[in-house]
């Protein structure tokens, strides 16, 4: 018995060689599960660093003529690192009041790439962090720093 004619054409074959490819996730998806940049601590080891001040601003105007008024009501940014496994940053908005002369950080504006977690290694999340960061570095007299850095003169921490 004769086997029967194969009838395929050079674009089925290659079509059965070379099958579609799928389309990889999508670049959100694979950077949650692959990476983020996020530095781990434990509260303890984050109690341990040492920050220090790289740089602080005054929101004022845009020809920079000076140090800010200090009769006036002021905000601005300041930006602190630190050493761990990878070089910690940290960087958050300020308010500056007048009649009390006191710097106040707004700590839903933290940028930093800390995650404090449990001992179990389990993320304690954003708003802890943020909590965790700004009792860190109210210990470590942040306003202080700040405030000589943009020019604002004495008293001017709680």
């Amino acid at each position: 018995m004769k086997p029967a004619p194969v009838n395929i054409t050079l674009s089925r074959l290659f079509d059965a060689l070379n099958p579609p490819r799928r389309n990889p996730p999508s670049p959100s998806v694979t950077s949650q599960v692959m990476f983020d940049a996020h530095v781990r601590l434990r509260l303890d080891e984050l109690k341990r660093i040492e920050p220090w001040h790289l740089h602080s601003g005054a929101d004022v105007d845009p020809f920079g003529t000076g140090p800010p008024d200090p009769g006036v009501a002021l905000d601005g940014y300041t930006e602190w690192a630190a050493d761990a496994t990878r070089t910690l940053s940290m960087g958050w908005d300020w308010t500056f009041d007048p009649e009390t002369r006191q710097l106040t950080g707004l700590w839903r504006t933290l940028r930093t790439n800390i995650m404090v977690v449990d001992d179990a290694g389990v993320d304690l999340g954003r708003e802890r962090t943020q909590q965790c960061i700004a009792d860190l570095m109210g210990s470590r007299n942040w306003e202080a720093t700040t405030a000589e850095a943009v020019g604002l003169p004495p008293p001017f921490c709680h």
